[in-house]
């Protein structure tokens, strides 16, 4: 968030004399002298400086007493009210500032800010577009792009996610280091799915900000995609730098997907002393009590949560896990599909009842939860050789090959699933093209040596198999040479003959 300060309310045009500095006295209290508004603003300045925003609460507002006119306290205490998170209270300044001023883009980009902390999302996005509409060739380029992040979250909390994305892509273009935009620009990417087009965003972002609440937001963003080593350092950073419950919450639960549970408990324990009104910190170290075997505690603080937030994503997740622990796979599933519910993309609640599904050999529940998340750039590399499982367990040949096909392709050195592909596909004709069934045998022998004869055997089936007899006698040679008398060969050439 920019903070407002008397320079930045200077560049942005905000003159204070022409704002209702001194030389606006009608509407100044007499209790006030003349310059007092300009004395209590500047003081005001100097206590935010100083990180005493009760004092600088304090000034702002009688500069305002000393003149309501005075466009930039009013200003000034909308910015101290946004990053209080008092948005009614920020609120209620940039209106005032909106009708002293309609034309100040900073008072209608404050009020789209407010009325987004509001949920006032469709009249945040009238103020947004308002603030867009006021940007003009002698605007900096770092509010140019400011302006075009709170437009394009604007656009987010009202559902164009088109029209956002290429806002953020043009903030992106005003100002490539810009971190809260291409913080913004890569949740809106992870949210569809798009984890790998999210990461590229943030490629060493965490090396070169220093801002703990941008480093806060980053650490909190790599959590949710998964980079949980990048998750710890970041939060780490931020948290030595400006200690915060939340971004300790984030700390202890990044630890614990990184791998470091003792860390990850001890984080959450610390919380929950200072805190114990904290309850997400009860799904981090109910987590780490699982791990270590103790169902009934781990149990204890997932409901602890769920008490507080029925529809908690973590706490069902955990909930379900604890079933699992405690053999009720049938509560398990339930809390993992509530899990769902609350987050439809959760892919921690998809592998957790699909694994429940396959386990139990509910082939067609595991197709159907599992296939629509297939190609999210997160999806668990297990899904692709499971869902191939599923669907021959249900006689699925053909769509069960077509999965096997392009998961051999993403591996080509693997002869042994390339065979496994042509084999299958050989004894299930017309369930695989005939030449994709040859390149999947040719791949075999290719990168198995060629040195067996099952290879060789198998190149010389799809030969046959794709019409080319010419090519299928000359491999068939080379086997009876180095396998006289063998009866597969013997059997392929007699099936030459009589052709």
């Amino acid at each position: 968030m920019r903070k407002l300060t008397a320079w930045t309310l200077l560049g942005a045009g905000l003159v204070l004399g022409a704002c209702g500095g001194p030389d606006v006295q009608d509407s100044t209290s007499s209790a006030f002298m003349a310059g007092d508004e300009d004395r209590h603003f500047n003081a005001a300045m100097e206590h935010r400086a100083a990180g005493d925003l009760g004092a600088a609460e304090d000034s702002l507002l009688l500069a305002t007493q000393a003149n309501p006119r005075y466009l930039a306290a009013h200003m000034a205490l909308g910015d101290l009210y946004l990053s209080q998170a008092r948005y009614a209270d920020a609120r209620a300044r940039f209106e005032e500032a909106v009708n002293l001023r309609d034309r100040s883009l900073d008072a209608h980009l404050g009020l789209a800010r407010a009325l987004r902390g509001l949920d006032e999302n469709a009249l945040a996005l009238v103020h947004a577009e308002r603030a867009w509409a006021l940007v003009d060739d002698f605007v900096t380029e770092d509010l140019r792009s400011e302006t075009l992040l709170v437009l394009g979250d604007a656009l987010v909390a009202n559902g164009d996610r088109e029209r956002a994305l290429e806002t953020l892509e043009l903030a992106l273009e005003t100002n490539s280091t810009a971190t809260s935009v291409r913080i913004a620009l890569a949740r809106l990417h992870a949210e569809a799915g798009e984890i790998g087009a999210a990461a590229a965003l943030l490629t060493r972002v965490e090396t070169y900000e220093d801002d703990p609440v941008l480093l806060h937001e980053l650490g909190v963003l790599f959590y949710d995609l998964r980079l949980f080593d990048r998750s710890v350092s970041t939060l780490q950073i931020a948290q030595d730098a400006n200690p915060q419950d939340d971004t300790l919450y984030y700390l202890a639960a990044s630890n614990m997907r990184a791998g470091n549970q003792e860390i990850g408990i001890q984080l959450a324990s610390e919380l929950l002393n200072r805190r114990p009104d904290y309850v997400y910190a009860y799904t981090v170290r109910g987590q780490g009590e699982l791990e270590r075997g103790y169902v009934d505690r781990a149990r204890q603080d997932a409901l602890r949560v769920l008490e507080v937030e029925p529809t908690n994503y973590e706490a069902l997740v955990l909930a379900g896990d604890v079933e699992v622990a405690a053999n009720n796979p049938g509560s398990a599933a339930d809390r993992y599909r509530a899990a769902l519910e609350a987050n439809p993309m959760g892919i921690d609640a998809i592998d957790h009842l699909a694994s429940l599904h396959y386990n139990r050999s509910e082939w067609a529940e595991y197709v159907a939860l599992i296939e629509p998340h297939l190609d999210r750039d997160d999806a668990v590399a297990r899904w692709r050789e499971q869902i191939v499982d599923a669907l021959l367990a249900q006689g699925e040949v053909e769509r069960a090959l077509t999965y096997k096909s392009a998961l051999a392709n993403a591996r080509p050195r693997d002869y042994e699933l390339h065979r496994d592909v042509a084999r299958l596909a050989l004894q299930n004709p017309g369930s695989l093209d005939a030449e994709t069934v040859l390149d999947h045998a040719r791949r075999a022998v290719e990168f198995s040596g060629g040195s067996t004869l099952e290879y060789r055997i198998l190149l010389v089936d799809a030969l046959m198999a794709s019409g080319r007899i010419d090519e299928a006698s000359t491999q068939l040679d080379t086997a009876e040479e180095a396998w006289p008398n063998n009866p597969d060969v013997q059997e392929r050439r007699r099936q030459l003959r009589n052709r």
